[in-house]
């Protein structure tokens, strides 16, 4: 420093000006009036410096609070290796790099899409395209939704989780459809194979333990080859129509059927009904018949009677039958008109 105040002392004498005195000489009351003296610039600048870093230090201190909202997990790192959990509420960690967090969503349901569309020109063509197990050639595009069940496994056990589940849903799909028909895959098989390639993906995902919930699977898109799609359309709304008129018929039988049943039972009932009253009035003939027996046995006579009287009462009881009664005399007397006509004499036929 004294050498360049000396260079700044020379200066001022080769410009004509008054030369400044040091800081530690106090200026002469010979040297032309009194001046004040020069503010120290290296203090000033050392308290500002203090400033400035202590409130850096505050700033860095302070990054580290933090809030884990509701439906969100939270991973402390120490030097980037996972050193503790945290759940939803304000919590803090040392600043960087010493400590860092890694936050996740855990009710987010996230999408992952296998396959292309049909009509697609690009992409994704070796995932499109699946053997069936009847040695076709089908084309599928499909949906897989998951969830992330344990967050530590989902950060640590695995890198790009969406590769990761779009590689073993491939798989997962490539299994299920090598076991089923073309045929099937386009019609009553089809929920069925997403609910088979759904529980395949989750035993793989807890196989390779990653901490992944798998949601849904849905088929997106499901097509024939091109060189046959035209034929597969056909078959396929072949087999809409059939069914369709299954369940028409089976509509038609499930109307027809109860009122034919009821019907059936109806005429069974009566015809047990009619059987039950045969039974019970044969069985009553019978008895009165054999109840006769015994009564004629004991007293021929008065049974032969009782029973003539009972059957002229019947017959003579009808209301529609018109009765005449004639005495034993009545035969010598009774107008011709009464009598039954008499056939007339034949008559002799001559030779």
């Amino acid at each position: 420093m004294n050498w360049d105040w000396d260079k700044l002392q020379e200066k001022r004498k080769r410009q004509g000006s008054t030369p400044i005195p040091p800081d530690d000489e106090s200026p002469s009351p010979f040297s032309g009036g009194f001046k004040p003296p020069r503010p120290n610039l290296r203090a000033s600048g050392g308290l500002l410096f203090g400033i400035g870093f202590i409130a850096v230090t505050l700033l860095w201190l302070a990054s580290g609070f933090f809030i884990v909202n509701a439906g969100e997990e939270g991973v402390i790192l120490l030097f980037g290796k996972k050193d503790r959990m945290v759940k939803a509420g304000p919590h803090y960690h040392l600043p960087y790099p010493i400590e860092s967090r890694i936050v996740v969503n855990t009710e987010q349901v996230r999408t992952v899409i296998v396959g292309r569309a049909a009509d697609a020109t690009q992409g994704g063509e070796e995932a499109s395209n699946m053997f069936t197990g009847d040695e076709n050639i089908i084309h599928i595009q499909f949906r897989v939704q998951y969830k992330i069940d344990d967050v530590e496994k989902y950060l640590f056990g695995m890198r790009n989780p969406d590769d990761v589940v779009a590689a073993a849903a491939e798989a997962a799909m490539r299994e299920v459809v090598g076991s089923a028909r073309i045929e099937n895959i386009f019609t009553e098989q089809r929920r069925e194979i997403q609910e088979k390639a759904k529980e395949a993906l989750q035993a793989v995902m807890e196989d390779y333990g990653n901490g992944v919930l798998i949601r849904d699977v849905l088929l997106l898109d499901v097509a024939a080859p091109t060189e046959v799609r035209d034929a597969f359309v056909a078959y396929a709304g072949a087999r809409e129509e059939m069914a369709k008129t299954i369940s028409e018929a089976e509509a038609y039988r499930n109307s027809i059927v109860p009122v034919a049943t009821g019907t059936a039972q109806s005429l069974i009932n009566g015809a047990m009904a009619y059987r039950v009253q045969r039974l019970q009035s044969a069985q009553g003939e019978a008895e009165r018949f054999s109840a006769m027996a015994d009564q004629f046995r004991q007293n021929p006579e008065a049974t032969k009677k009782r029973m003539f009287l009972e059957a002229m009462e019947e017959m003579l009881g009808s209301p529609g039958l018109e009765k005449t009664i004639i005495s034993k005399n009545a035969p010598g007397t009774l107008l011709p008109m009464l009598l039954p006509p008499t056939a007339p004499p034949a008559k002799e036929v001559g030779r």
